[in-house]
Parts: C-alpha cells; structure tokens; sequence
C-alpha cells in the first residue's frame, strides 16, 4: 500500500501529537516524491542524451532518420551535421505558424509582368499554385531561424530530441560539402563565390534534361517581364517551384541542391555582417554564371524563390554536462516518546515501538521530540 501511513496511539496520547507526526511524514513523503521525480527527469534527460550519437550512427543514406514532421535527415561525409534530404515544405511551414502563430506574411517579392516588386503575395499564396509538399517560398533568413528555434523545443519537449541536438541552418562550407566541393578558394562566401565553373550536374552547359527545376523555356508562361532569359533548350516542365523530390537525389542523397529554391544558409556573406547567404540558385534563374556550384547570393528579405534546408547539428566537442543526480542517505529515523507507531507503506517500516524508519534514497531527516517536534533538515550525500 505504497504512499499510506497508518498510524496508532495510546489513549494517553494526545491526539494533537499524533496529528503533528502525521503532519511530519506527510509533508517529507511529498519531499521524497518531488526529489525522485526530479532524479527520474534527469535519469530520463540522461537517456535521451545518450540516444543522441545512436542517431547519426544510424541514420544513413539509405536509412535516413526522420523527426516528428517527417522530414527526412541523412548524414553527409566531411561534416558533422545530419541533412534534411529536400527544402522544408510548406506543410512543415504551416505546422509551425499554426502553433506559434507567427507571422510571416510582411514584405514578400513576387514575379510579375514589371519585374519582382512587393504586390501582397505571401508564403501561403506566392503567386503560382502550390501543393503541401512544395518547398515553402517567401521565408527571411529570420523566419528560418524562428522555425528552427521551434522546432528544436518542441522536439526536445516531447522527448524526441536529445539536448545536445537542434536543427539550424548548414554553414555555407557545409552547403558545399553537401553539394559535392571538395575544396573551396577563399575565407568568406564572398571571396569563395563564382570561383571554379562546376555546376551541380557537372561542368557542361546547358544543363542536361532531368537536371533539375531551373529556368527553362517552360518559365514563359506569360506574367514574367517581356524578354525574360531562359535557358534555350532546356525543358524541365516546371514553369514555378516544384514539388520536394521531383528531380534526382545527388550522390549525398539530397535533393533539389540545385534549381527550384535558393537556399538560406547559417553565414554573413562578408566581414560586413550586413548580408546573409542564399545557395543552389532556383526556377527563375537562366544565367549560366547563376547557377554555378559556387555562386552565392547575398540578401535579407522574402522572396517567391527562396527557401531553406535545415542540417541537425550533433555536438561533438566538449559538453558542459551537470553532475548527475546522487542518492542521498539511506533511511531516516524518527524519534518520538511514551507512545506507539504504526506505519505500513511500501517504504515506510516500524522499527520498535518508539522508532519509525523510512527507506528511502533521497531523503534524511531527524526529529528528536514530537512535542513541539522539530523537523530534520533532507541531508544529501
């Protein structure tokens, strides 16, 4: 009958004393349960930590490990960072504004006739038709921070995250990696830009069919300005953004590193730090020098052909862990005077008719008098 105290007394015995003792182990069993709830939070906080190498070891290529909004994460040699295998969706989007109620929808550049200026679109509504599984447009380097942020907490919340994971954005080098650049002329993305000609598919021109959703002769569709450059030739039958997936994964596994949405990255573009840096080009660019492997831009705002790829960042440095929870001393005893104590519990023992003892691994404490008893202070060792 865990958590139960039965207690007997002599008639001679006041009824206020019984009370009080009763008052006394009352108020220190809800102590102990507060101290082993606590050690059972830690113990559990120490077991999702230790899941946490589990989660790259296991996630492969093949393999990919996926998180609470499906989104499929796949580790990338050279870096220690798990990738999500496509751009965030929009239904991954919606999912976070939904429950954080964040606001999104300011200062959105879309295509039109006159060329890319503010006309009232938005991420829900970017100006071509979209379904849950397109890459969400329309996002700032800011609102990519706030969903990773998201994210991060409501995965660690639910247990689904280890502590010494969050998601973030990929370095500009680790975008790199990722898109298959061995090495890289430069110390800012600014210095490393447009500095070798290799594109995502290789170093031909145009791009081979089936490379992915670039600006090809499909973008002419009649709400682009008037001589808008396409590549002549290319066909890839997506006019806007397409679906996540609708081209060939690279040899990382990843996909759409190339065309359909530019994609944020963690970096400024130079010691400015005026600037962040957009990689990968997207469905609306045709110029050749746009759509180099190394090229990237430096901006700030919304737009309809920007978006984001998150990395799950594993820490693999040094931790700051807090000392782990250590039991405390074994049992208690309390000691009362001219009368009798019963007590049945799952933890709680009758020592002798003038003691009561109390197993526990949290909790000591002494009382000496019962008349006016005094409470021990919880003793930890």
């Amino acid at each position: 009958m865990s958590g139960q105290i039965f207690i007997s007394y002599r008639r001679e015995d006041s009824s206020a004393s019984a009370a009080r003792l009763f008052d006394i182990l009352r108020n220190h069993l809800l102590r102990i349960k507060f101290l082993m709830d606590e050690k059972e939070e830690r113990l559990d906080a120490e077991r999702r930590e230790e899941r946490a190498p589990r989660v790259l070891e296991k996630a492969a290529k093949e393999e990919p490990w996926q998180n609470s909004l499906g989104m499929k994460f796949v580790p990338v040699p050279g870096t220690q960072v798990l990738f999500n295998i496509w751009d965030t969706r929009l239904e991954d989007f919606h999912a976070f504004v939904e429950s954080a109620g964040y606001d999104a929808t300011e200062g959105m550049y879309s295509i039109g006739k006159d060329g890319w200026k503010r006309r009232g679109a938005t991420w829900k509504e970017p100006g071509f038709k979209q379904d849950p599984t397109n890459p969400v447009v329309g996002v700032s380097w800011d609102d990519v921070k706030a969903f990773c942020e998201w994210l991060t907490k409501r995965e660690r919340g639910s247990g689904a995250l280890p502590e010494s994971m969050h998601y973030r954005l990929p370095t500009d080098t680790e975008w790199s990696v990722a898109v298959g650049l061995d090495s890289e002329p430069g110390n800012t993305p600014q210095e490393k830009s447009s500095k070798i000609n290799l594109y995502p598919w290789g170093t031909k021109w145009p791009p081979p069919s089936g490379s992915g959703n670039y600006c090809g002769e499909e973008a002419r569709i009649g709400n682009e300005p008037e001589g808008w450059p396409v590549i002549q030739g290319y066909n890839d039958g997506c006019p806007r953004a397409s679906p996540v997936g609708s081209f060939a994964a690279n040899k990382n596994g990843l996909y759409n590193m190339g065309g359909n949405v530019w994609q944020w990255c963690e970096d400024w573009y130079n010691s400015e730090n005026k600037y962040r840096v957009l990689r990968g080009a997207s469905w609306s660019h045709g110029y050749p020098d746009f759509l180099l492997a190394f090229f990237s831009r430096l901006r700030h705002a919304r737009s309809s052909q920007r978006c984001h790829r998150l990395s799950l960042l594993l820490w693999l440095g040094s931790l700051c862990w807090q000392a782990p929870f250590k039991p405390i001393a074994q049992n208690f005893l309390l000691s009362i005077s001219s009368r009798r104590i019963e007590a049945i519990s799952g933890h709680i023992f009758v020592s002798n008719s003038r003691t009561i003892g109390f197993k526990s691994c949290d909790l000591s404490f002494h009382v000496s008098d019962l008349n006016g008893a005094k409470e021990g202070c919880p003793q930890r060792g």
